[in-house]
């Protein structure tokens, strides 16, 4: 015999979570966690926790050199520690750094926003002959744009930035648009 009405929806899922919904429970796990560790609470913040900041004030926005250099997920890690002693770090966090782990940062979630340069580098460029001849191993004319040296050589976008501007310059050091083969 069953409470509920025969048209409700059950709380649980018989299904797994995804991958996705795992990550975001385990962020979400971590930074409560962080949180009980380091003495945070859910009311208003002690003069001990809220000098542990960085800073008073909400992290800057990074630059687009920052947020196209960042390896940082824009959405669930937003940001991203540019010094640290002086130095490159490069880390990523859900919450603003705490003071002694981070000299500067900048804040990533404003990213997608921001204009593309006009001088940015695109795959816009005549593939090389030799790579015209090998007809079988070129993308088609939905994704034009061609890395052709590095890790991600053959794989195909449509996005002219894509290989320039997305993808780092070890996984493709050159790429182009096989319209001109």
């Amino acid at each position: 015999m069953s409470f509920l009405p025969s048209d409700a929806t059950p709380l649980v899922s018989a299904s797994p979570p995804s991958p996705r919904r795992r990550l975001v429970t385990a962020l979400a796990a971590s930074a409560l966690l962080a949180g009980a560790v380091l003495g945070f609470s859910s009311s208003s913040p002690s003069p001990a926790s809220s000098a542990s900041v960085l800073s008073t004030s909400a992290p800057r926005a990074c630059t687009f050199d920052e947020c196209y250099s960042s390896a940082c997920d824009w959405t669930l890690a937003p940001f991203t520690c540019l010094l640290m002693n002086g130095g490159p770090h490069g880390g990523c966090s859900a919450t603003p750094w705490i003071e002694g782990t981070c000299d500067e940062q900048c804040n990533l979630s404003g990213c997608a926003g921001l204009p593309i340069p006009d001088d940015t580098p695109d795959c816009v460029l005549p593939c090389p002959s030799t790579w015209c001849e090998d007809e079988a191993r070129l993308c088609g004319a939905d994704v034009p744009y061609q890395c052709v040296k590095g890790a991600a050589a053959y794989g195909c976008s449509d996005d002219k930035l894509h290989w320039t501007l997305e993808v780092a310059e070890t996984a493709c050091g050159e790429c182009c648009d096989v319209g001109t083969c």
